[in-house]
C-alpha cells in the first residue's frame, strides 16, 4: 500500500508539487481523482496499522493473561513450585531489563555506577592485602545478598497483590 502511495505521487507532478512545493497548485479533475486515491490508499493503510497493532495488542495481552491467570492458580494454592520458579524467572528477566534501562536513562543510577568506581579506586589506593580485600569483599557481598533477597521478596509479593487484585476485579 505504501509503494502503491507513492508511485500515484511520483506519476502524478501535480500531486508531486503539491507535496513538495510550498507554493499553491491547481489540480485537474484527474489530478483531483488521483489525490483521491492517495488520500483513500493512506487511509486503508492507517486502518490496516490500528487493526495490526491492536491484533498484536490482544495476542500479547491474551498470552500475558494466562500466565497470569496461570500464576494465580499456583499461587492461591500455596503448594506449586511452578508459580514460584515463574516469578523468579520474571524478576531475573525484569530485573535485567530494568537494569538496562537505568544505565541508559537514570542519572541517579548513572551516578550510583560512578561512585562505585570512585570508591573502588579508592580501595585499590590502600594497597590492602589479599586477606583484607577478601574480609571487605566478603562483608560487601553479604550486605547487597542481603538487599537482593529482599528486593526479590518485594517483587514477589508485589506480583501477588496484583494477582490478588485481579482476582477480585
Amino acid at each position: 500500500m505504501q509503494a502503491q502511495a507513492i508511485k500515484l505521487v511520483e506519476n502524478n507532478p501535480a500531486l508531486w508539487k503539491l507535496m513538495n512545493e510550498p507554493k499553491g497548485v491547481t489540480l485537474t479533475q484527474e489530478d483531483h481523482k488521483d489525490l483521491h486515491k492517495y488520500f483513500e490508499t493512506k487511509c486503508s493503510m492507517s486502518i490496516f496499522e490500528y487493526e495490526y497493532y491492536f491484533l498484536a495488542g490482544q495476542m500479547m495481552t491474551f498470552s500475558y493473561g494466562t500466565m497470569l491467570a496461570q500464576l494465580k492458580k499456583e499461587i492461591l494454592e500455596e503448594k506449586a513450585e511452578t508459580s514460584t520458579h515463574l516469578i523468579e524467572l520474571l524478576t531475573y528477566i525484569r530485573s535485567d531489563e530494568l537494569e538496562e534501562q537505568l544505565k541508559d536513562e537514570d542519572e541517579e543510577y548513572q551516578n550510583c555506577i560512578e561512585e562505585e568506581k570512585r570508591c573502588e579506586a579508592e580501595v585499590q589506593k590502600l594497597k590492602l592485602s589479599k586477606r583484607e580485600r577478601k574480609l571487605i569483599d566478603r562483608y560487601v557481598t553479604a550486605v547487597n545478598n542481603r538487599w537482593l533477597v529482599c528486593g526479590d521478596h518485594l517483587y514477589q509479593t508485589g506480583m501477588k497483590d496484583v494477582l490478588l487484585l485481579l482476582e477480585n476485579s
